[in-house]
């Protein structure tokens, strides 16, 4: 327990931890001990074809996370001597197992309700399988997939592949990892220059098939006519950093613009709320926010331009719009400027006239697009031609059969070199982003409040996290009792 809550607070908080060594050897020790106390494991056996076992921690219809990984199990399904299992660790909606309904992907179900117990059905899972890979596709903080697969090494000698989603977090798993694969170069030097990692580097590009059934065909329109903007992203990338106000933004282009509409697809959150809240109705009329969309080529078909959101971006989307030939307004971040990067299009800086440094280039370049349409034309077929160059699914689909056959090089490691002394990533602003971070107790208060809440009170493992809280954590939970008893 104090692991888990040990990793998941680290990976909310930044605190200029990219990898923790330490805490990777408490899990594999772990791992070996579970795996020791199995009295009836089979002895390991050969096996026959290629078995891929997909681990992931969360997984839904929404995000990119899982829209990768329903992409990789679509492009192997019908490989030759492939076989493809999924194991979620935590959860898995309907909507996204409908969405890989036909990739002849077996759903194994973990069980348990200890961290112990999930282990141990990992582990007996991993035995009757017998894969050749594993693939994790799970959360940076995910230790009982990093404690069983640690444990399975030795034992079944599978080639574990870490598909690095962890961007600015910490992220577990470098030391079980035989090859990590990166979506970009900027992703391979974030892993080399901050998470200090030496081994095996893959760069498999991210990809999509939304635009399958054609690109974005918006109605033809002159100047001044109605237009209609897009953004994609979870709520946590569009929270004010005293810079980038993202809502300020676009409230500017909608006063400016009395004819254009603004659509933002994303998650139900407070922040969203509050940002509206003293909107007037003028305005609030052509901000359409939608929640826990699934089907997104409507809207980007739909969509004249698409506008990143900010202060941080989502690559995915990215390249969605680059598919749709749908132009953009791509955001450089000075605090993080490999972000132009992360999705490995680092190149368009040079070639591409929408790009923002500030709330004011934004609202600039939204001028731009609305009032030019042959502007959009331009910029969506120039885009389009890029997504087909560099990011076309049948690429990926070779890269990960060439990772199937034991292929394991960086794709350009001098870019990654080169990045290194031109591009950066603010530490000191990532913390500073925690705003929040006063709010939440320390790793210690959090697991002897888990303890107290389910009742599985450990007096060894409570006396020591009451044994190392500090001042700032019994305020914390002093205060929190009394608003409790308020009623606030």
């Amino acid at each position: 327990m104090f692991a888990q809550t040990s990793a998941a607070f680290a990976r909310r908080f930044h605190f200029g931890v990219w990898s923790d060594g330490e805490l990777e050897d408490l899990l594999s020790s772990i791992g070996v001990s579970i795996f020791s106390h199995l009295a009836d494991r089979p002895a390991s056996g050969g096996r026959s074809g290629c078995k891929i076992l997909y681990v992931a921690t969360h997984l839904d219809a929404i995000g990119g996370h899982g829209e990768i990984l329903r992409l990789w199990l679509k492009l192997l399904s019908g490989t030759q001597n492939v076989e493809q299992y999924l194991l979620p660790t935590v959860r898995v909606t309907p909507a996204f197992l409908a969405k890989i309904e036909g990739a002849g992907c077996a759903l194994l179900t973990i069980g348990g309700e200890t961290l112990t117990q999930k282990i141990e059905s990992f582990v007996r899972h991993c035995l009757d399988v017998q894969p050749s890979h594993i693939v994790l596709f799970t959360d940076p903080d995910d230790v009982v997939a990093i404690t069983a697969v640690g444990a399975l090494k030795a034992h079944l000698a599978p080639r574990v592949m870490l598909c690095d989603h962890a961007d600015l977090a910490v992220c577990l798993g470098r030391r079980i990892t035989d090859v990590l694969v990166e979506f970009s170069p900027a992703q391979v030097f974030v892993s080399r220059t901050l998470r200090q990692y030496a081994g095996s580097l893959a760069v498999v590009p991210l990809t999509t098939d939304l635009a399958d059934g054609g690109l974005s065909t918006p109605d033809p329109r002159e100047a001044g006519a109605s237009t209609s903007s897009l953004s994609i992203a979870s709520p946590w990338k569009i929270v004010p950093d005293g810079s980038w106000d993202y809502f300020a933004a676009i409230r500017t282009i909608l006063e400016r613009h009395p004819t254009h509409r603004h659509v933002l697809l994303t998650q139900s959150a407070d922040a969203i709320t509050g940002a509206l809240r003293h909107w007037p109705k003028r305005l609030l009329e052509r901000l359409i926010v939608a929640y826990d969309v699934t089907g997104l080529a409507p809207y980007y078909r739909r969509a004249d331009f698409l506008i990143e959101t900010f202060p941080f971006s989502g690559g995915q989307v990215r390249v969605e719009a680059m598919a749709f030939g749908l132009p953009m307004i791509f955001v450089r971040n000075p605090h993080l400027s490999l972000m132009i990067a992360h999705s490995g299009i680092d190149t368009i800086a040079g070639s591409y006239p929408f790009i923002a440094d500030s709330n004011d280039d934004v609202v600039d370049h939204a001028d731009a697009l609305i009032t030019h349409p042959d502007l959009r034309r331009h910029c969506g077929r120039l885009l389009s031609a890029m997504f087909r160059q560099g990011f076309p699914p049948e690429l990926v689909r070779s890269k990960l059969e060439a990772l199937l056959k034991g292929a394991s090089s960086c794709e350009d490691p001098g870019r990654a070199s080169e990045m290194a002394e031109t591009e950066h990533v603010d530490e000191e602003y990532l913390l500073s982003r925690d705003l929040d971070r006063a709010q939440c107790p320390s790793p210690f208060l959090s697991v002897g409040r888990d303890m107290m809440r389910t009742g599985k009170v450990r007096v060894g493992v409570l006396f020591d996290c009451l044994r190392h809280l500090m001042p700032e954590d019994w305020l914390w939970a002093w205060k929190r009792l009394a608003r409790r008893v308020a009623g606030v």
